[in-house]
């Protein structure tokens, strides 16, 4: 066991930090890892840029491969990107410098935790997309605040959150991509989503990860919490997720 790993094999870094399957991220990159935005990546930097209807200053919380950073930098954003494990951010670092002609816009990759890093300034646009329930329920509410704290006057946040409603209908759900299965289990009390990755080749190799599910009233508890107002739009059918806007209270 490495230092500072848990039993259960998560990091604990040991300075209020939350434990996140870091061994998960890092060994499903070398499926996962793409070049430019996804489909779906590139539909959000376009409904962020909509919104935002000028050029403007975004950081993403999570950003895993790169891919939303580089649709929104092409878009004409400044991107602050902050992710966590080392290998997908040295490959988003790849992307922010590879030839995507991002014109105006531009990408900062930091690899760092998003509960500890330190920016400068404050942004138009707070994004995080797939990640809200990675991290024990205690740190909700201090991410919030920290969104808070990022947004500038008319600033807002976008958040991905996992629905409990369409995933409790999911359990020992499979689903293939890119060659690596995938194995689903609805557990609840807490409501939580319990992933399985099975990769090709020989017997054994593989990963898991568990990550919460949140209610729309439960968020909207976590936003009150951190003065925050909230609106909660339909649930993606493909995703089983619904998107939280946030904005500052006062």
């Amino acid at each position: 066991m490495m230092t500072g790993e848990t039993a259960d094999g998560l990091i604990s870094p040991g300075d209020g930090q939350p434990a996140m399957d870091q061994d998960c991220y890092q060994t499903t990159s070398r499926w996962l890892a793409r070049s430019g935005p996804s489909p779906r990546e590139a539909r959000l930097a376009m409904a962020l840029d909509a919104a935002l209807r000028r050029p403007a200053r975004v950081l993403e919380l999570g950003a895993g491969f790169g891919g939303f950073a580089v649709a929104a930098a092409q878009l004409g954003h400044s991107v602050v990107a902050v992710e966590r494990s080392p290998a997908r951010a040295d490959f988003a670092k790849g992307q922010a410098g590879g030839a995507h002609g991002f014109g105006s816009g531009s990408i900062v990759v930091r690899q760092a935790s998003f509960f500890d890093v330190d920016l400068d300034g404050t942004f138009d646009a707070v994004v995080c997309w797939n990640s809200f329930g990675c991290w024990p329920a205690a740190f909700d509410v201090p991410l919030l605040r920290r969104i808070r704290h990022w947004l500038g006057a008319g600033g807002f946040g976008l958040i991905d959150v996992f629905d409990p409603d369409w995933w409790s209908g999911m359990d020992r759900w499979k689903t293939t991509r890119d060659g690596m299965r995938e194995h689903i289990r609805w557990r609840s009390g807490p409501d939580r989503i319990e992933i399985a990755y099975e990769f090709p080749g020989p017997a054994g190799q593989g990963a898991a990860e568990v990550v919460r599910c949140v209610s729309r009233n439960d968020a909207r508890r976590l936003a009150d919490s951190a003065d925050l107002v909230c609106r909660s739009g339909p649930t993606d059918r493909r995703r089983g997720t619904y998107l939280l806007t946030v904005a500052p209270a006062r």
